[in-house]
Formats: structure tokens, sequence, C-alpha cells
């Protein structure tokens, strides 16, 4: 840990910018529900503004904030008597995923070498409308406020919101499982993820909110996805298509 300071405000500033998506997509991969994974986000980033202006921020924020965020997630399932056969079965898995290696060293030729990507994959289930997958995704995944999704969709920010609502209703009732599409799945679910990638490229090009036109970390990351889909679907024109229109 690092000494107190005034550190701690701007760090966190940083993470809710920067790296919020990433938590959510661990923790909804993690759970499988991004109510819950929303939730657990927020405990933990409100017990960061409380711990860390007194201990210091940790030398990995994000581990701390992933490893709080699941702690809290865990207590939020122990509260709920009716899932508990489902917290048995987190726990055993979080026992093997503490025992496994930290880093994969050989990727399978049938995995998405990218775990955000995999998400976006796995939220694009059919049984969801396009225009639902493409604004959950952007949401909760991408990184993207409701009013900037609005922005890109041009619609009004309630609409948005009212679709937002509906996509995790219906994974809510539908008891959709939020996991990784087989090789099969992958070409159906592609156009949506595409469209995600260039919605956020475009934020980043022609930002919506903020003094700045340009935010470099959107199209950074939109372009480092493409390339990304580009290798995993080598032959589909419209990857190719999407990733030489960033460059």
């Amino acid at each position: 840990m690092t000494a107190p300071g005034p550190a701690a405000s701007d760090v966190l500033a940083a993470l809710r910018r920067e790296e919020h998506s990433r938590l959510l997509a661990t923790l909804a991969s993690r759970f499988g529900d991004l109510d819950l994974a929303e939730d657990a986000a927020q405990d933990a980033l409100e017990a960061a503004i409380e711990a860390w202006p007194r201990t210091g921020v940790p030398d990995s924020p994000l581990a701390w904030l992933t490893t709080t965020a699941t702690r809290k997630a865990i207590d939020r399932l122990r509260r709920e008597k009716a899932l508990t056969e489902r917290l048995a079965r987190l726990r055993v898995e979080e026992d093997r995923r503490t025992s496994a290696p930290p880093v994969r060293a050989v990727v399978e030729p049938d995995e998405i070498p990218d775990d955000r990507l995999e998400l976006f994959f796995a939220c694009c289930h059919p049984t969801l409308r396009t225009d639902e997958q493409v604004a959950l995704i952007l949401r909760y995944l991408g990184g993207l406020t409701t009013t900037e999704i609005a922005h890109a969709f041009l619609l009004p920010v309630t609409t948005v919101q009212q679709r937002l609502v509906r996509a995790k209703k219906r994974l809510r009732v539908t008891r959709i499982p939020i996991r990784t599409p087989g090789p099969d799945d992958l070409p159906a679910r592609l156009p949506a993820v595409l469209a995600v990638i260039y919605l956020i490229f475009t934020e980043g090009y022609a930002a919506s909110t903020g003094d700045g036109h340009l935010r470099g970390d959107l199209t950074t990351e939109a372009i480092r996805l493409a390339r990304i889909v580009h290798r995993l679907v080598p032959g589909q024109p419209e990857a190719t298509g999407l990733l030489a229109l960033l460059l």
C-alpha cells in the first residue's frame, strides 16, 4: 500500500472513467447477473471512497475493487435465502479460480481471447432484440452513459432508459445464462458486437459530452477490440470492413 494522500480521489475518478466497465464485465461473467454486478460494483466504489483516504491507494486498485465487489456480491446472495444453492456453486467456482493460474498460458482455438469481448458476445443472446443487445452492452460493458447511448441512437434518453429496463427484465425473467457462446453461435451474434464496437469508436471520435471533441480511451479500445474480432473471424468481410473503417 502507498502512503495515504489526496491521490485517492484522483485514482477513483480515473477508475470510474476508464475501468468501471471492465469491473462490471468481470462481475457479470462471474455471477451471470447484470443487476447484481452493478450493485456490487457500486458497493465496492463506496467502500474505496471510505477506505482509501485512510489506508492509501492499493498497489492494484482495480484488483482491490474486483475482490471487494466479489465479496459484496456474495454477501448480497447470502441475504437471499432462495439463492442458497446458487451461492454454493459460486463458492466452488471461486475456490477453483483462486487456485488457478491468474493468466492463461494458451488460448484454445474456440476461445474468445479477451474477457471483455467474450462478455460482448455472451450478452448478444437471441432472446434479446438487437437494439436491446447493443444498448445493454454499451451501458454496462462498453463504458458509455445512457446519455451517450441516446446520442448514438439519435433517441431521447428516456427511450434508451426504457430499452435498458426491458432488456434487463427479459434477462431476469427468462433466466438467460450469460456465458460464452460456442463457435457456431458467433456468426449470428457478430453484427451486434460489430455495432457496439463501431458506436464506442464513434463516441470517442466525436464525443457527445465533456469539453473535448476526442476521447482517445474509447477510440483506442474500439480499434483493439476490432482487431481481436478480425482475428477471431478472419473470413467475415463485415469484421474486416469495420477494422479498415476505424483505421
